[in-house]
């Protein structure tokens, strides 16, 4: 399931928060309880790109039965070993090159989990 990092701030005392959830809800400030606040930026976090020893990177992905927090797993390459690159540039690279592969893989995972 995408996975966001929402960015809030109050209406009313302009106190500011963060929210991570799996959309990107109305919140409740925490300091003066004003309802309804809607962010005022989200950032997907469904992939993440983790640093490894030596350099090395992987990608992580939230799955799409991942709810109450992002239960992060390693991407799989097609032998389902986890993929890894030799830094950063190679990780992203890879994300680039395959967007819409993996965009429709996450559909098919989150049309099979949900129907």
């Amino acid at each position: 399931m995408a996975w966001f990092v929402n960015h809030y701030r109050c209406s009313r005392c302009d106190s500011t928060w963060e929210d991570e959830w799996s959309s990107c809800p109305e919140d409740e400030c925490g300091e003066c309880g004003s309802r309804h606040m809607d962010p005022f930026e989200s950032e997907d976090v469904t992939i993440q790109i983790r640093d490894l020893d030596g350099g090395l990177c992987s990608i992580l992905v939230s799955p799409a039965t991942a709810e109450e927090d992002p239960e992060y797993e390693d991407m799989r390459g097609d032998d389902g070993e986890p993929l890894i690159f030799a830094d950063r540039n190679a990780a992203v690279a890879y994300l680039v090159a395959n967007a819409d592969a993996i965009a429709a893989a996450r559909e098919a995972a989150e049309d099979e989990a949900y129907g």
